[in-house]
């Protein structure tokens, strides 16, 4: 971490401002820079020193984030993760290790971390991380509240088409043809004339083409 201070970042900080962040790692000076260079940007963070406390403080209080160093004393952040993502009693995680590969990354994110950086970090990396995950839990909080209201008014349609039951079907009303009923065929299998009017002949309309 060759940098201590947090850079000023107006828009970081209005998407941090509600965010309630927990800093899991065993050693102090990680702590403190963690805890400092996020305090500017979120509304609370709060520090644990091992997994025993970290689950302390989540029974206590909720957390947004939480970021979790990997090789602690004890029980490993890994090892723990997992066993809480089993109970559902954890939020959404980065993990941070100084030790780590291919491996250890996808077993971070099947154990259910949102992200993974590795010492030594930046401060910007460190920042983005927590961005990233806050607006992935934005996301997943409206994609519920959409597939909510989508349920509530599919619903809706359904039990006020139970009310209203089925629909009547529509009688269909003949061809009509200059308001006479049009027929449909002839007897010698033609095209369809139109219907004529009372007193017609066909004998006088041959008369007068000729004419």
């Amino acid at each position: 971490m060759s940098e201590t201070g947090a850079p000023h970042d107006p828009q970081l900080t209005a998407l941090l401002a509600p965010v309630r962040v927990l800093v899991v790692d065993d050693e102090p000076g990680m702590r403190n820079f963690l805890v400092k260079t996020l305090a500017p940007h979120c509304a609370a963070v709060d520090e644990a020193a091992n997994a025993d406390e970290a689950e302390a403080r989540l029974a206590a209080q909720h957390f947004d984030i939480m970021l979790l160093d990997n090789m602690m004393p004890g029980r490993k952040g890994l090892d723990w993760l997992a066993d809480q993502t089993v109970t559902g009693g954890v939020t959404d995680v980065i993990m941070v290790t100084a030790y780590a590969d291919l491996e250890t990354a996808i077993q971070a994110m099947r154990a259910g971390a949102s992200d993974f950086i590795l010492k030594p970090f930046r401060t910007n990396q460190l920042l983005n991380a927590v961005r990233r995950c806050q607006q992935t839990a934005m996301l997943r909080r409206e994609n519920r509240l959409l597939r909510r209201e989508l349920d509530q008014a599919d619903l809706g349609r359904r039990q006020r088409s139970t009310r209203l039951g089925p629909r009547p079907r529509s009688r269909r009303s003949a061809p009509r043809w200059n308001g006479y009923p049009r027929r449909t065929g002839s007897p010698k299998g033609g095209s369809p004339s139109p219907p004529q009017p009372r007193g017609w002949c066909r004998a006088t309309t041959c008369i007068s083409i000729r004419r």
